[in-house]
């Protein structure tokens, strides 16, 4: 490699320098040494001192030899016949800056090259790195770092108009508006929360083709998400008339688009208060404050010109857009399609699943999205496998759309591993209702203006990154549960991996018992279409990192479900999903008055699932459920057993196993704050009954239908057991604030722990066990 080299900066010198050989090499050496000064002498004496020692450090080894000299004991090794020596080579991808130092200057040396233009030559020469790799270069880092994601420029009153009250009412809007207005091929990102409405033609948001109308949609921009970028395009509507705007407005029919902007009060933002490491990320941080504008004066609404740190785009690859509208096309509006998306974690699952649910509402009128992603779920906290009808598009990430799904099954914990049982009945339970209940309404109450398709609602499935071992056999079970029409598959296997007609048709005889949509007796049972995507990773060449993990999500999303705040209008429609319209960070969860239940009287049964649970005593059962997060179960009549306890007041035995999702569904997640117990005093007899406090964000009439307790493996993220308010009086957690004291937590530690106790260090928890890939 090394003589590979110097011959390239030999083929560069001049002429006259590659044919000195013997001694006219060096009469010029000598000549041109004495013709230099004493200091450029002794420079150049270091440099060939220091060439020569790097060379000596570089100097190949001989086969069978250490760096010491001394050679190995060889003679047993070629005695062997299945053994064959190899001779060490040095890699060329690996090789280090300074052995490219040391070829260059041998070739200096060899060739002349010691005068100043020859020096000035060959640094000018010099190899880069990002000739063998592109996207390593500092020009493409560059680029990709800084390009421009706004090209609208704000001007006002003549792209962007501020609206008053009276004015926003001729426009069908409530309260003070923002008109911003688009020429052709402008876009703009947007950093916070609001609200927009189409005026004039259409613009492009999140991959999906917003025309004009009067539906209002709500945008949930956080920094821990990609940002939305509003792009203009041409809209298939005819323009609407504005009569009743002043002069200065009606200039706006003059513009490709215009959309109207005001400002969204949901308290989302207070989520940051509660959960620190996700403090203002609905505002631009300290070195974001250069790409970061606020022309539209509306509060907690920025607008980003150029990508910075932790900020990046939402991107959809040209790919995958292709693949959506070729799976989503409308062909055959009698038959329901099933979409069911896989792959492994990070690769662009739930993104996929959102855009396509969004494409699909400008055909469909509902659609269903079945969530068999347990440990980053888009609807409901972790621990849920969900299947919820979805009717008017998502703009922003998990936390910002918690909804109380109809068909809900609580599994208890964020993987399958421990329950590939429960897991399973589960998702064949949801997909059951779907096809009995969901999949073709029997009446709508709503059809008279909508054009769309509404006597079919389509299912999307979203699977879990487990693909290896029991998560592939679990996602293959899912899979032919599901018999979708479309699959795709973020893997990159080769085209005979997948399951094959043949195979698929034997399994359904045998998985009808799972309420599969059909049999292999089933004559409309065809083939699903395939397609293989490449993962975001590998679509996009840069992608800032927001620096949150997965189960920073995963308490984020907890945390917003708790502090959510959903309808009390209870509507016995099937299809209308109940989401959540506002939060309320008011007060911390440890304020908040809970419900106080007698567990004699509201329950009929305790049960605890997960690992090590089967072990825990009747005496140990309060212990057990202070401070858990427990599903809150509705069963039909008959299926369990009632128990009543007479020693702990709770209806709890040991080793019961969870109902079955056939017959129950899970209404909501509950804290139980705390567990007390209330003594009456009779004339004879001294009876106790226990009471549970509850803190649940679903409505009293869900409530009511809950007979059932179930404790798994979830756990409230410790931002939800402190106090924010004193973070934000006192600048620390502690202190005492309207009579919460932070040192009086259970089961926390503040500070340092006082020097000799046992445990006071932190511990390195080994989890390799068990390789990766052998999993």
């Amino acid at each position: 490699m090394l003589s590979a080299v110097a011959a390239r900066k030999a083929a560069k010198a001049p002429a006259t320098s590659s044919t000195i050989t013997g001694n006219t090499s060096g009469q010029k050496s000598q000549s041109s040494t004495s013709s230099s000064s004493p200091k450029q002498r002794s420079k150049r004496a270091s440099q060939l001192q220091k060439t020569r020692l790097n060379t000596k450090k570089a100097r190949k080894l001989k086969p069978f030899e250490q760096p010491n000299g001394t050679k190995f004991a060889d003679d047993l090794f070629k005695s062997q016949t299945d053994v064959i020596p190899v001779e060490m080579e040095y890699d060329e991808m690996s090789m280090s800056e300074d052995l490219l130092d040391v070829a260059e200057t041998e070739a200096k040396v060899l060739h002349g090259s010691a005068s100043s233009e020859d020096e000035s030559m060959s640094e000018d020469s010099r190899m880069d790195v990002a000739t063998l790799f592109p996207q390593l270069s500092q020009a493409a880092q560059h680029s990709e770092d800084n390009r421009q994601l706004t090209t609208w420029e704000p001007i006002a009153d003549l792209n962007l108009f501020f609206l008053d009250r009276d004015e926003s009412h001729a426009l069908g809007l409530a309260g003070p508006t923002t008109l911003v207005c688009f020429r052709e091929e402008e876009s703009l990102c947007v950093l916070g929360t609001c609200q927009i409405a189409i005026v004039i033609g259409a613009v492009e948001l999140c991959g999906l083709v917003l025309q004009e109308g009067p539906h209002q949609y709500p945008i949930f921009a956080p920094r821990s998400a990609p940002l939305p970028v509003f792009r203009q395009r041409s809209s298939t509507t005819p323009n609407r008339t504005f009569r009743d705007l002043p002069a200065r407005v009606n200039g706006i029919a003059n513009f490709k688009t215009v959309i109207a902007i005001w400002e969204s009060v949901t308290g989302v933002e207070g989520l940051g208060k509660v959960c620190k490491n996700f403090g203002g990320i609905f505002e631009p941080s300290r070195w974001q404050q250069s790409v970061a504008h606020r022309p539209f004066g509306i509060d907690g609404l920025f607008m980003i010109t150029r990508c910075a740190r932790d900020l990046s785009p939402f991107t959809l690859p040209s790919s995958w857009s292709n693949a959506i509208h070729n799976a989503t096309e409308v062909k055959d509006d009698a038959k329901s399609p099933a979409f069911f998306v896989k792959g492994p974690k990070n690769s662009g699952k739930s993104t996929l699943c959102r855009t396509m649910v969004n494409q699909l509402l400008q055909k469909y009128g509902r659609v269903a999205y079945l969530d068999c992603d347990i440990g980053q779920t888009e609807f409901t906290p972790p621990g849920v496998v969900s299947l919820t009808v979805v009717s008017r598009p998502i703009f922003g990430p998990p936390f910002t759309h918690p909804t109380l799904p109809r068909h809900a099954h609580f599994v208890g914990t964020t993987t399958p591993r421990s329950s590939p049982s429960q897991y399973l009945d589960s998702i064949s339970s949801l997909l059951q209702s779907y096809q009995l209940d969901i999949q073709t309404p029997i009446y709508d109450l709503d059809n008279a203006a909508d054009s769309r398709i509404l006597h079919t609602i389509p299912l999307v499935v979203n699977t879990m990154g487990w693909i290896k071992g029991l998560g592939a056999d679990l996602n293959q079970r899912i899979e032919n549960l599901v018999a979708p029409t479309h699959v795709f598959d973020f893997q990159q296997p080769p085209i005979d991996s997948y399951p094959r007609y043949s195979a698929i048709q034997d399994n359904y005889e045998f998985l009808s018992s799972y309420g599969a949509r059909g049999s292999a007796t089933n004559p409309s049972f065809s083939k699903p279409s395939s397609v293989l995507l490449d993962p975001i990773t590998s679509v996009v060449s840069s992608l800032p990192s927001s620096g949150f993990t997965a189960a920073d999500h995963r308490n984020l999303s907890m945390i917003s479900y708790f502090y959510a705040t959903f309808s009390k209008d209870t509507n016995a429609d099937l299809f209308s999903d109940t989401p959540a319209t506002t939060w309320n960070v008011s007060h911390p969860l440890c304020a908040i008055p809970p419900y106080e239940v007698d567990c004699a009287i509201a329950f009929d049964k305790v049960i605890l699932t997960g690992a090590g649970s089967e072990d825990v005593v009747n005496e140990e059962i309060q212990r057990v459920l202070n401070g858990a997060i427990v599903g809150l179960i509705s069963c039909e009549p008959g299926v369990l057993e009632t128990t009543k306890d007479e020693g702990s007041g709770i209806p709890y035995t040991q080793k019961s196993s969870v109902p079955p999702p056939s017959a129950s569904r899970c209404v909501g997640l509950a804290l139980v704050r705390g567990v007390s117990q209330l003594f009456n005093s009779g004339s004879t007899l001294r009876q106790s009954k226990t009471l549970l406090h509850l803190i649940t964000p679903a409505p009293v009439s869900y409530l009511q239908q809950a007979r059932v307790v179930v404790k798994g493996d979830l756990e409230l993220p410790v931002w939800g057991m402190l106090d924010f308010r004193s973070f934000e009086k006192y600048g620390t957690l502690g202190g005492e604030v309207a009579g919460v004291q932070g040192e009086s937590v259970p089961y926390m530690q503040w500070g340092k722990a006082p020097d000799g106790v046992h445990g006071a260090e932190k511990r390195k928890v080994r989890r390799n066990l068990m390789r990766r890939g052998q999993m």
